[in-house]
């Protein structure tokens, strides 16, 4: 599977309710895309609809991992070095059955 984060882009119009838009969600998206460029890691960062956790947001889901809260641009060297050590995602882990474990025919 390919590694994706998806970050809240929700803006919302009431200026007095928080929304990952107006903390600085696309700054994020350019710090995270630059970090993976740096790292050589062929991740993809993508915009997402509202996630549910306006208040703690900017928001970012890794997709088949984490959701991390309170995530602002100047992090992102830390939340990819977190995620590089946290995220396991489900096709990296080894097989525990490399063949047909049934008993052969006539055993």
């Amino acid at each position: 599977m390919e590694r994706t984060l998806l970050v809240c882009g929700t803006f919302r119009m009431n200026l007095t309710s928080p929304s990952c838009a107006a903390g600085g969600s696309e700054r994020l998206m350019q710090s995270l895309r630059d970090e993976l460029a740096a790292r050589s890691l062929p991740w993809t960062v993508g915009r997402s609809v509202c996630l549910g956790h306006c208040t703690i947001g900017p928001n970012i889901k890794a997709r088949g991992g984490p959701m991390l809260h309170h995530c602002r641009a100047e992090d992102a060297a830390a939340i990819v070095a977190r995620l590089v050590a946290e995220w396991q995602v489900a096709d990296e882990e080894p097989a525990t059955v490399a063949a047909c474990d049934w008993p052969a025919p006539g055993s």
